[in-house]
């Protein structure tokens, strides 16, 4: 194995993989909101316009142009029945069909919020939010994993003076190294002197080798279907 010195230029490009791997595995999923048109999107929209009046319901499709607001776009914060904020999601318009929504404090910048009620939504609207909200989980705990592997991996780094040694004690390791440095990393090179053993830096921080490789094998086996 070629020599690979540990740089600052090494730690940064192995966190950018290791960040990477996290925005594929939040690519996964992806769960974007209805298309503009579609019969799901006009209930959704709806829905939100009725949230709109939920101080003044009555005034729903009375009220004259000149007492509501004209939005490009508004982010639904749907709220349970218990008053907990669930998800916040936005929503655009077509230029020939904008959100007319009464003023209020809520909605006094370009981009206003409106705050639904997911119970009183049509089960469309739930089920959709429902799917998001599992979702939400997920990215969360896709997030939590590979910050998790940062943190570690350059906890590790820390220990070690060059890329080889790293490899050697952990090659799960490898998985998150870009290709160029693996690549000088195996060229062939004059044997160095053997050195004594040092302890298993992996295992003395207490890093979970099986976590780093199933993660990495899982990228990339999601980046090549």
């Amino acid at each position: 194995m070629a020599y690979v010195r540990k740089t600052d230029t090494l730690i940064y490009d192995i966190k950018a993989k290791v960040r990477e791997m996290k925005q594929s595995a939040l690519d996964a999923y992806d769960h974007p909101t209805p298309e503009i048109g579609t019969p799901l999107y006009k209930t959704m929209k709806a829905d939100i316009v009725k949230a709109a009046y939920a101080s003044a319901p009555e005034l729903l499709g009375k009220l004259p142009d000149d007492m509501l607001k004209k939005c490009d776009s508004v982010r639904a914060k749907f709220y349970n029945e218990t008053e907990t904020k669930e998800a916040d999601v936005d929503f655009h318009s077509a230029s020939h069909d904008r959100f007319f929504i009464p003023y209020s404090r809520n909605n006094t910048s370009y981009f206003p919020f409106v705050n639904t009620k997911i119970e009183q939504c049509s089960p469309e609207t739930q089920a959709w939010v429902a799917e998001e909200l599992s979702l939400n989980k997920k990215r969360a705990e896709a997030v939590s994993k590979f910050e998790n592997i940062e943190y570690q991996i350059v906890n590790y780094m820390d220990q070690h003076a060059s890329l080889n040694t790293a490899v050697k004690d952990m090659p799960e390791l490898e998985l998150y190294v870009p290709t160029p440095y693996v690549t000088k990393l195996h060229a062939a090179n004059e044997p160095r002197s053997v050195k004594k053993k040092k302890v298993n830096t992996a295992e003395a921080l207490d890093i979970d080798v099986n976590v780093l490789a199933s993660a990495a094998i899982a990228h990339r086996i999601t980046s090549t279907n």
